[in-house]
């Protein structure tokens, strides 16, 4: 399959190492006047693949989800956390994974 087609930062990746490591550290570090969160995810795809097309991928069948997720997913949660309804939500890690940490 053509892994270029998913949307992520891979674990072990530079970009993912220093975005993840910068995150982290603002996330857990003294944020007393600003709110600090962060959004874990996984495998994304902008295309609208069929789910039954996707599942011929290993790290497909993978995922709890059994899916690839799509960025309109993640709306939803940047929106919260961008409104008041999240104001007392500081230094998390909110993951939209498809449930890829429960193979952590």
């Amino acid at each position: 399959s053509d892994m270029s087609k998913y949307l992520t930062l891979v674990p072990g990746d530079i970009l993912w190492m220093g975005t993840d490591g910068a995150t982290e550290n603002m996330k857990d570090g003294d944020v007393c006047d600003i709110t600090v969160n962060g959004i874990g995810m996984a495998w994304y795809t902008t295309e609208d693949i069929p789910v039954e097309k996707q599942q011929e991928d290993p790290l497909v069948r993978y995922l709890p989800s059994r899916r690839l997720g799509h960025p309109r997913e993640i709306v939803p949660l940047l929106a919260l956390l961008c409104s008041e309804g999240s104001s007392y939500v500081n230094g998390q890690t909110i993951f939209v994974d498809g449930g890829a940490m429960t193979h952590a």
